[in-house]
């Protein structure tokens, strides 16, 4: 994924100590959340990132050469038991996720726009509950998990029917199965 930064963004990364957040964005069929691991809200692209300072983390994004399938962890402690249930009864696997990268001013706002830093897919999330509070934890997949999964697909008439009802394009598959086709034949002479 190619990124672009302004030059006061490059300026800034180029110091020895670089004050930056992190915001993440998962989409539910219940709507979506929002979080930072800022200690207070922050406010962005008309979004309030709610703050979850030393109680959210996520692991170190990995960025290969390679054409590989990579995930991240995610992790959001002292959560009260109440919302447990909510996020136990609300479907995870294959909804997007995504986080940016912000980098911060001396004064601690947000230097410029943030940038993608890493989109993909929920995939398992993991509840521990210590009684009054639990840990959420969360794996995302890269979109490239994708294509290591085998194909479904059967490429004959039922399964085609399956999908699409009346469509005749595999109809004739089974008696063209090892059919013996000579071309040109032995009748056709110019």
């Amino acid at each position: 994924m190619a990124k672009t930064v302004t030059g006061a963004v490059d300026t800034a990364l180029q110091a020895q100590h670089v004050p930056a957040l992190l915001l993440v964005q998962l989409v539910f069929d219940s709507g979506t959340i929002y979080l930072t691991n800022a200690t207070s809200d922050i406010v962005w692209n008309g979004q309030t990132w709610r703050g979850a300072g030393n109680l959210g983390k996520v692991d170190v994004v990995v960025e290969t050469e390679s054409l590989e399938s990579q995930s991240l962890g995610m992790e959001l402690s002292g959560v009260p038991s109440a919302y447990v249930s909510l996020a136990m009864n609300e479907p995870v696997q294959g909804r997007p996720a995504y986080v940016y990268f912000a980098p911060l001013n001396a004064q601690y706002q947000l230097l410029a726009n943030p940038t993608l830093e890493w989109q993909g897919l929920m995939d398992v999330l993991v509840i521990n509950d210590g009684g009054s509070t639990a840990t959420i934890g969360l794996t995302v997949q890269s979109r490239l998990v994708d294509f290591a999964r085998a194909n479904e697909r059967r490429f004959n008439n039922e399964d085609q029917q399956s999908y699409w009802p009346g469509d005749r394009f595999f109809e004739y598959v089974p008696q063209m199965v090892e059919k013996q086709i000579i071309w040109p034949s032995k009748d056709w002479r110019p």
